[in-house]
C-alpha cells in the first residue's frame, strides 16, 4: 500500500485489516471466521474478491461481509492505480465487467513482482 501512496487509509481500515489477516494466515481466517473448509474458503475468497455475488447457500456473516468489502476496495484500487487499463477494458465490448478484469491485470502484476522477489 505504501508503494501505491494510498491516502486516507483510515477510510479502508476494515478492509486493510482483513487483507492483513488473510496475508498472515488465510487458513485461520477461513476456518475460524468463515467457518469453511480451507479449499472451499480459498475458492470463495478468490471469487468474491473478483466480484462474483455471494452464493445463496452462504450465510451473510460479518466475515463474509469483510471479504465482499475487501473485494470492492481492491477493485477500486486497481481501477484507480491503472486508469488506462480500465479505460481500454471499458471500451472492449467483449469485457462484461471491466472492474474485475482490471483487478485481474493489477493482481497478476503484484504476483509477478512477488514471484520475482522470491526467486532472488
Amino acid at each position: 500500500m505504501e508503494r501505491l501512496d494510498v491516502i486516507d487509509k483510515d477510510i479502508w481500515a476494515l478492509e486493510l485489516e482483513t487483507l492483513k489477516q488473510l496475508a498472515v494466515s488465510s487458513d485461520d481466517f477461513i476456518s475460524t471466521q468463515l467457518k469453511m473448509e480451507v479449499s472451499t474458503g480459498k475458492a470463495f475468497i478468490a471469487k468474491t474478491i473478483d466480484g462474483v455475488a455471494v452464493p445463496a447457500g452462504i450465510t451473510q456473516t460479518e466475515a463474509v461481509t469483510k471479504i465482499v468489502r475487501l473485494g470492492r476496495m481492491l477493485r477500486f484500487l486497481a481501477v484507480s492505480a491503472t486508469p488506462e487499463v480500465f479505460k481500454a477494458l471499458s471500451e472492449d465490448r467483449q469485457i462484461r465487467w471491466p472492474e474485475s478484469s482490471c483487478f485481474a491485470f493489477f493482481w497478476q502484476g503484484i504476483e509477478d513482482d512477488q514471484c520475482s522477489a522470491d526467486s532472488l
